[in-house]
C-alpha cells in the first residue's frame, strides 16, 4: 500500500517586509487538493532569506512516497504527514502497521537476523517499537529532518 499524497508543486509568494511570506498561491499543483492544502498551510508564516520586499518567488515542494528507492530523501514532514493520513482512514490503522513501520522493522531484522539469540532479536524488535513512536515525535518537531536518520538514531 502506497501512503498519503504525493507529487511536485509550486508554490508562488509575494515577499514582504523581513522575508514573510505573503499571499501563497498554488501556481502548480501536485494533483492533489489535500497536498496543496496541507502544503499552503504549512507554508503560512514563514519565511526566505535573499528576496527583497515585493519579489515573486516560486518555491518547489516535492513530496515523495516512502519506498526503498527514496528512503534516504523521505523527510519527517512527508513521514507524519502519511502517517496522520493513514490513521485517518480507519480506527484500526495505526503507525504500527503502517507500510513504514513495517518496512523499518523488516530492515532491523533482517539486520540483526545472525546477531545474537531469537531472544535478543525479540528484544531488539520490541524496542524498535518503543523507539518508533517518540521518532514520529522528534518528526513532529523537526519536519525538516531526514526521518530515516530520526527513526534510527537513539533518543
Amino acid at each position: 500500500m502506497v501512503l498519503g499524497h504525493y507529487g511536485r508543486l509550486t508554490v508562488r509568494s509575494r515577499i514582504a517586509e523581513g522575508g514573510q511570506l505573503n499571499d501563497l498561491r498554488v501556481a502548480k499543483s501536485s494533483g492533489s487538493d489535500l497536498l496543496d492544502a496541507a502544503t499552503l498551510a504549512d507554508l503560512e508564516g514563514g519565511s526566505v532569506r535573499g528576496s527583497e520586499v515585493g519579489d515573486i518567488v516560486d518555491i518547489e515542494v516535492d513530496y515523495l512516497p516512502f519506498d526503498q528507492d527514496n528512503i534516504r530523501e523521505y523527510s519527517c514532514r512527508q513521514a507524519t504527514r502519511d502517517l496522520t493520513w493513514w490513521q485517518s482512514l480507519s480506527d484500526q490503522n495505526t503507525p504500527r502497521n503502517s507500510s513504514i513501520y513495517r518496512m523499518l522493522s523488516g530492515l532491523l531484522l533482517i539486520g540483526t537476523i545472525d546477531h545474537g539469540s531469537p531472544q535478543k532479536q525479540a528484544a531488539r524488535y520490541k524496542a524498535f517499537g518503543a523507539h518508533f513512536a517518540t521518532s514520529i515525535e522528534r518528526c513532529r518537531a523537526r519536519p525538516d529532518a531526514s526521518f530515516l536518520t530520526t527513526a534510527v538514531t537513539a533518543d
